[in-house]
């Protein structure tokens, strides 16, 4: 499990790609375990976290792998898809990890400005790390990896907002 999470983290300093990661379905199962475990870490440790934000979270999460999964289709890559998306959703466990610890860690000695400055920064982190994914996935240049990355980023925050709105 520790090769694992030492991977996922490689894959999140751009350092490794999706093909490191074997094409194992047992393997993607695990991976949505850490995921489910890093998304309700915060319900515990965070007091403004819920049960709509774990849902949230969900939904997008579930709306990104579909498009991963269907570019990957569209290009002809489809026996890249699992390790893609397990490469996806452990580098999202990984960075969502690094966020909750981050804030836990801080909220009782520092500054609330710092305390929720570098999580941003991590979750706008996590933008170039699929990029990064999905252009090794798919043969392409960095570049066409962010752009789908950000397109579906600013998805994912329209849902966030909109929802977040709707409470």
């Amino acid at each position: 499990m520790l090769m694992l999470l030492k991977t996922f983290y490689e894959i999140v300093l751009l350092r490794k790609g999706p093909e490191v990661i074997p094409a194992s379905p047992v393997l993607f199962a695990m991976t949505i375990v850490i995921w489910i475990v890093a998304v309700s870490f915060p319900l515990v440790a965070l007091p403004d976290f819920g049960g709509r934000d774990v849902a949230i979270a969900a939904i997008n999460t579930s709306l990104s792998l579909l498009i991963f999964s269907g570019l990957l289709a569209l290009a002809g890559k489809s026996h890249r898809t699992l390790p893609t998306l397990t490469a996806m959703l452990g580098c999202g466990s990984v960075i969502s990890l690094a966020i909750v610890l981050w804030i836990v860690m801080l909220t009782p000695t520092g500054d609330p400005i710092v305390i929720y400055l570098v999580p941003q920064l991590m979750l706008y982190w996590s933008v170039p790390v699929k990029g990064h994914i999905l252009a090794r996935a798919l043969n392409k240049h960095w570049f066409v990896g962010i752009a789908i990355a950000c397109a579906v980023f600013v998805m994912q925050y329209t849902i966030s907002i909109t929802a977040s709105a709707g409470q």
